[in-house]
């Protein structure tokens, strides 16, 4: 029952902000200077390859610490095809189900790797992707003293998202990690700790390029830090997607967080629309490239999905 209350609040949240999207479209869609702006970024082809290429690297970062958490026995292929491929699927499905398909990639490719180490690895990952986000955020909002100009949809889908997270991380963290507790002592603790948050850190601070450089192409620019910022609570926001990719969740935080740093609404709003659109192209092009290289049936990875969806309300009965 209380699960069951938590999934609809999370829902709630997820549908407040899916209608803040709407309201911003109704105000600020503008077709033409979409259009124009979509021009400005074509029209510059190398930096889009900058701006991919960038973004692919925070990629193989990713791929990177993961292979280190699991002690550099799986082959960095297979570490980025999973991470891809989490991508992907996240963009195509209406929910969050990226990282079940990673870990298959990961049971399937690497028989030294057991099915457990691939979860717990995944579980631990993810909670230093978290992490990273939260330091980012509340950096910047000390940092750019963002305070009255902060929008109150966005103050309170970040308050609820930190208690969710909160509440997810006191209750599945620890159950989680007490399975692997010797993997994850041997891991973190030493340089390889280190490495592994720094490779996790760096990355989400190369995602931001994909802001920063879309910015500048087509609007008055903003600084490496604040573009970084604005990434990490985009991403963040997240963790309430409803929709494949994000969509509409993750406009409307962008165009209020840049809307906190000085940017108006409107072109907030069409950066949010065109950077998505960057990062949608992206996961499509990468998820095609995995998808040729090591192909899965879609049956496959629907019956990962769903073993997954069972083990999780499993564990909350």
């Amino acid at each position: 029952m209380r699960a069951f209350f938590k999934s609809k609040k999370k829902y709630m949240i997820s549908v407040f902000i899916v209608i803040s999207f709407l309201i911003l479209s109704y105000f600020y869609f503008d077709g033409d200077k979409i259009l124009v702006s979509l021009r400005a970024v074509f029209s510059h082809p190398f930096a889009l390859l900058i701006i991919m290429g960038i973004y692919l690297l925070s990629f193989i970062l990713k791929a990177f610490a993961w292979k280190l958490y699991l002690r550099g026995i799986p082959r960095l292929s297979t570490c980025l095809m999973g991470v891809l491929y989490s991508l992907f699927i996240n963009h195509v499905l209406p929910v969050k189900a990226g990282d079940l398909v990673r870990i298959g990639v990961m049971k399937t490719r690497e028989k030294k790797i057991h099915a457990s180490e691939a979860v717990n690895s995944v579980i631990v990952l993810r909670a230093i992707d978290l992490a990273s986000l939260i330091v980012m955020a509340f950096a910047g909002i000390f940092a750019f003293e963002i305070k009255i100009r902060f929008s109150l949809v966005l103050l309170l889908a970040a308050l609820a998202a930190g208690i969710i997270l909160l509440v997810l991380l006191k209750k599945t963290l620890p159950k989680k990690l007490g399975e692997q507790y010797h993997l994850l002592k041997e891991t973190m603790l030493g340089k390889n700790g280190i490495l592994i948050f720094l490779f996790t850190f760096t990355s989400w601070i190369l995602e931001a390029a994909v802001v920063f450089v879309t910015i500048i192409l087509i609007a008055n620019p903003i600084t490496p830090l604040e573009a970084v910022w604005v990434n990490s609570m985009t991403v963040a926001g997240q963790i309430f997607q409803i929709t494949p990719g994000g969509l509409a969740n993750y406009e409307a935080v962008m165009a209020f967080a840049l809307n906190a740093i000085g940017t108006d609404l409107q072109t907030g709003y069409t950066i949010a629309l065109l950077t998505h659109g960057i990062k949608f192209l992206f996961s499509y092009m990468s998820g095609a490239i995995v998808l040729i290289m090591y192909p899965i049936k879609f049956n496959t990875i629907i019956q990962w999905v769903k073993k997954g969806e069972v083990n999780k309300n499993e564990e909350r009965i």
